[in-house]
């Protein structure tokens, strides 16, 4: 493998760690078609990526609303600004309406994966499945866009 190519499938790794369906699967297609990397490789790059940046927010997630709950103007913010009123009850109806496995299905493609971790691991507290659950959503997202991708360019 040339140093050009681990360069490549590091940045399809490093992107997948936040942008995953948006970010790094055309990323990973474009090299595909101008590079002739291989799609299988590059597939599973995205997902490690995924997994990886799924772990680190799932873990940062549950200590940083931990951390949060501890300041008394955060508190405040939260009680008294009008946004994060608005925001939470949107957040609270995909949480109630579609459960977890909504919240991991919709992850990667409209929250981005620090988006659902953290919303993720405000409202659950089984990581087991979060990990689980995202780690499906991931799989078949990374999956489906990529193999439409390909076909399509």
């Amino acid at each position: 493998m040339a140093q050009n190519e681990i360069i490549q499938y590091f940045s399809i790794f490093l992107l997948s760690i936040v942008k995953l369906v948006l970010g790094s699967v055309p990323l990973a297609i474009l090299y595909i078609k101008l590079n002739h990397l291989s799609f299988v490789t590059s597939m599973v790059v995205c997902c490690l990526g995924g997994f990886t940046g799924m772990f680190i927010f799932t873990t940062l997630g549950e200590k940083m609303w931990i951390w949060l709950d501890t300041f008394e103007w955060y508190k405040k913010y939260k009680k008294n600004n009008p946004s994060t009123i608005k925001s939470r009850r949107r957040l609270i109806h995909i949480k109630n309406k579609y459960g977890l496995w909504g919240v991991s299905f919709l992850s990667p493609i409209l929250l981005s994966i620090p988006g659902g971790c953290l919303l993720a691991s405000r409202f659950y507290s089984n990581k087991g499945r979060i990990y689980f659950r995202m780690s499906v959503s991931i799989i078949v997202w990374v999956w489906v866009s990529g193999a439409l991708l390909n076909f399509v360019f």
